[in-house]
């Protein structure tokens, strides 16, 4: 595993593209990219999905991005680009396979340091095969809150069953596709120590919704008891765990080499 010097891994440029109800935006982060500040909607988009609505997405995502990337010449052999922040580009409600497949496909040809997918959804796996291809650095951050199908209907219609997700999550790892728990127990969650078992048997990086870092808040303080009684018994489960924002993982991510891309290097 080869770091970068600490000066890039501090600068590297980090945006974001997202499906809002207006369309596609392309958004720099100026500042600290945090889970407490960048939450996936748990609703669908309003946006239709037939094949006009998918060729106006294109346009203004090209649009966006000669904008804001191409015309401020950004080094994209640098940059990072996450995929979904305020909407869930693969959510099954939402409709836009068609134009997420393409942004994933694009986002592959284009190499920068890293791109990331943020879902909920097990459609995600549609874009496996650029995912894993060893031919670019990829990252997925897979949104949790219950390992219970029925704790989750009760809070969403729309969330997909987190039986799926946690299948799916199983194929990204067998994959060899970076792949990042975002989790967030609801309030009223039971058996929170068969839930952080789960968590710590999947071996993945975790980020706990609704933390603090440190440098926030000079402690890292869960949301509510349930936060906090999962976080107890994933440490236990897992061991000594040091808590990371969802950038640092990012940055670390960038900064390595995943296993698919030393098997090329070896081949």
């Amino acid at each position: 595993m080869v770091k970068q010097d600490a000066a890039a891994h501090t600068t590297r440029r980090i945006f974001v593209i997202d499906i809002e109800s207006t369309g596609v935006s392309v958004t720099e982060v100026r500042n600290r990219l945090d889970p407490s500040q960048h939450r996936l909607s748990s609703l669908p988009s309003s946006l239709t999905a037939d094949e006009p609505s998918t060729m106006a997405l294109w346009a203004q995502f090209t649009k966006e991005f000669a904008e804001k990337v191409l015309a401020a010449e950004v080094d994209i052999a640098e940059a990072i680009f996450i995929f979904g922040c305020s909407s869930d580009p693969f959510a099954a409600a939402g409709g836009n396979f068609a134009f997420s497949l393409r942004v994933v496909e694009y986002l592959a040809k284009i190499g920068p340091r890293l791109f990331c997918v943020q879902t909920r959804s097990p459609l995600v796996l549609l874009a496996l095969p650029v995912l894993s291809s060893p031919a670019c650095r990829t990252a997925v951050v897979f949104y949790l809150e219950s390992r219970s199908d029925k704790v989750n209907a009760a809070i969403s219609a729309y969330l997909p069953r987190p039986s799926e997700r946690l299948q799916a999550i199983r194929a990204l790892k067998r994959s060899h596709v970076h792949t990042i728990l975002h989790v967030a127990a609801p309030q009223g969650e039971r058996a929170l120590g068969t839930f952080a078992l789960i968590l710590s048997e999947l071996g993945l990086p975790v980020v706990f919704a609704g933390e603090q870092t440190a440098e926030q808040s000079g402690s890292k303080k869960p949301r509510h008891r349930e936060q906090a009684v999962l976080q107890r018994y994933y440490n236990r489960a897992h061991g000594p765990w040091v808590t990371h924002s969802l950038q640092e993982i990012l940055l670390n991510a960038a900064d390595s080499t995943p296993a698919r891309l030393l098997q090329k290097e070896a081949a």
